[in-house]
């Protein structure tokens, strides 16, 4: 859950993120709930905006919820179970039905419609 690539360090050598490739970098924010579960809000950006006030979109984000078990990765309504060893248990995918569109019936009532038997 923690191991997102190599280490970058701001100039007063605190953690500020991690360098996926040459071209990403990963920043996290970790925040706690009342109940002590660590989470990690996790963003991509691009490197060319690492040295520049992050203005920019990121280029994905997801959160990290550490569990007993190991981790629960949320990304786009999907849910993502990982074990210690970080290996992949278990994915949930939430669907959302649209409904179907309601017509009004016409009532008036045709009397040239008929049938013909045979």
């Amino acid at each position: 859950m923690d191991n997102y690539g190599d280490s970058v360090y701001d100039n007063k050598n605190n953690l500020i993120g991690y360098k996926i490739n040459d071209s990403e970098f990963v920043s996290i924010e970790i925040f706690y709930d009342k109940d002590n579960l660590k989470y990690n809000k996790v963003s991509v950006w691009d490197m060319r905006e690492l040295n520049l006030p992050l203005k920019s979109e990121a280029l994905i984000s997801w959160v990290d919820t550490q569990t007993q078990l190991g981790f629960v990765r949320e990304y786009k309504n999907n849910k993502y179970y990982y074990n210690l060893n970080n290996n992949l248990e278990n994915v949930e995918t939430f669907y959302s039905c649209p409904s179907f569109p309601n017509f009004k019936k016409d009532l008036t009532f045709n009397e040239k419609i008929g049938t013909i038997d045979f």
